[in-house]
């Protein structure tokens, strides 16, 4: 009976279960920005490749386009060149001459008439 006079206490003990529940908590927390961390990266880095791999092989076409031009414009310049040295040679200047009406001092003086050389030598 004597247990029953006794007054009953409560005892306040902390409960150990909140302290593991706030750290799990904080424990998923962690692991959830890591892996949303983690996620966005793996995203920029894919498209930041995919951006960098279309732009390199943009630039391969076109310097394989400009090659390609550079090598066409060579051999236009060699014919060019071609063209050039065979106006510039002496029997198409002189044709080119005659058939627009002039004629050199020196031509003329060698083709002098046998009458004129004679006129020529008496004076």
């Amino acid at each position: 009976m004597s247990a029953l006079l006794q007054p009953q206490t409560t005892v306040y003990r902390p409960k150990l279960v909140l302290e593991k529940k706030k750290q799990a908590t904080l424990a998923r927390a962690i692991a959830n920005r890591a892996v949303l961390f983690l996620s966005v990266m793996v995203v920029a880095f894919t498209m930041s490749s995919l951006a960098g791999q279309t732009l390199l092989e943009a630039s391969r076409r076109e310097s394989l386009q400009m090659s390609s031009r550079a090598r066409e414009a060579r051999v236009h310049l060699g014919q060019l060149r071609t063209q050039v040295e065979g106006l510039r040679s002496d029997r198409a200047l002189a044709s080119w001459a005659t058939v627009r009406g002039f004629s050199s001092p020196a031509m003329d003086a060698l083709k002098v008439k046998p009458k004129e050389q004679k006129l020529v030598a008496k004076r």
